[in-house]
């Protein structure tokens, strides 16, 4: 491993300062963040994990140079004890701590992470930093220099603790994007199983997202479609409506004491109406963005006559329920009373509250009014549509 390249030149902090920073959006550029610090301070291997807080369980490794045998042994045999790691999560964040400073003498000379694990791979000097992370995670930061290599000086790892703010900040925003990522697919998916079409508009009312239920039901354009960028109803008397919401809808973005919003009923031949639904969107962060200001708006479709699970399906699939007690569910949920559902069904009331208490202990309830709130609101009424 050639020596330490410090004091490294301006124009090469800055591509490694761009390339720490693009982390948050592109996490394979670790890999080459790696290398090239492990270059400049003349390690031979750069580590990067992230931890959970409370148990130190690893959620993620990348380690440069890449080697799947390495990994594999140490992951194996000592990750869980490896002295070095454990000792960073409980020294001072934000700074890169030297083997010696963290691990007592006695221990070097004869723990077996040392004395096996180090003295087989020809490692010798180590220098880690704890960087901690939202949601009680912490990204460890190793590096480690061969037997033949002089010790970590004061000035390469100062250079690598100027690298450490820009290190969590990165990390901050990728766990920022991921969280945002989880909530936004599962919203989605949410809504694209009920059927609904989500359109956003932008300040000026044009059209800056679709999900792929609008985009096809705008592709159809029987009731809705898309011209010159914006959202145009067949309907002239609701388009009209649609229009004043959607300028009602920009200003109340604006502000959060303001109520707006409304549904407007796309006619159409021979079909039921089409749904449209125009409400503002309200920032749930505190910050604004520099792509658009606070005035857009979201626009639901809800097209009724779009194939879908009826809701007995949806609850023999949710609950694992049988024919006949999907249906004394649904009934119920509907309103009728045991006896109706047995003179329906042509059975017994008996039948019907034998049935009924299969059905209690599949969904967990234990009351009439609790099953049907369940039927009523709960995920079966989703009534999910088919692709």
């Amino acid at each position: 491993m050639p020596a330490a390249l410090l004091p490294l030149a301006t124009e090469r902090l800055s591509e490694l300062l761009l390339l720490l920073h693009g982390v948050a959006a592109r996490p394979q550029n670790l890999e080459q963040v790696q290398r090239m610090c492990a270059r400049y301070v003349g390690a031979r291997n750069s580590t990067m994990g992230i931890c959970e807080g409370r148990t130190g369980k690893v959620r993620f490794v990348d380690y440069f140079p890449a080697d799947r045998d390495f990994a594999a042994a140490y992951e194996n045999h000592y990750r869980n004890e490896d002295p070095v790691k454990n000792a960073a999560m409980l020294a001072t964040p934000r700074k890169f701590w030297t083997r010696e400073q963290l691990i007592p003498e006695e221990v070097l000379r004869t723990h077996p992470f040392f004395t096996e694990w180090c003295l087989k791979n020809g490692y010798d000097d180590v220098c880690i930093a704890r960087i901690p992370m939202s949601g009680d995670y912490h990204c460890l930061w190793a590096f480690s220099r061969g037997s033949d290599q002089p010790r970590f000086s004061r000035r390469e790892l100062d250079f690598l603790e100027l690298l450490l703010p820009h290190a969590e900040q990165a990390l901050s925003l990728h766990n920022h994007i991921d969280r945002l990522g989880v909530f936004a697919d599962i919203a989605q998916e949410q809504l694209t199983q009920s059927g609904h079409g989500l359109v956003v508009l932008n300040e000026e009312g044009n059209v800056s997202y679709l999900n792929r239920v609008a985009a096809r039901l705008v592709g159809e354009g029987n009731a809705v479609s898309s011209v010159d960028g914006r959202l145009r109803l067949a309907d002239p008397v609701a388009a009209e409506r649609y229009e004043e919401l959607v300028r009602i809808c920009t200003t109340a973005a604006r502000s959060n004491t303001i109520l707006a919003g409304g549904s407007v009923p796309v006619t159409r031949e021979g079909a039921s109406p089409v749904a449209v639904t125009v409400m503002p969107y309200r920032r749930q962060e505190s910050f604004p963005t520099l792509i658009a200001g606070a005035g857009r708006v979201v626009v639901t479709i809800f097209d009724p006559d779009r194939p879908r699970l009826d809701t007995r399906t949806m609850l023999r699939e949710m609950y694992r329920l049988s024919e006949t007690e999907a249906e004394v569910c649904w009934r119920l949920g509907n309103g009728e009373t045991l006896e109706e559902i047995a003179l329906e069904t042509d059975t017994t009331r008996e039948t019907v509250r034998s049935q009924l208490k299969r059905v209690f202990a599949k969904t967990g309830t234990n009351r009439q009014p609790d099953l049907v709130r369940l039927v009523l609101l709960g995920p079966a009424a989703w009534n999910r549509a088919l692709p």
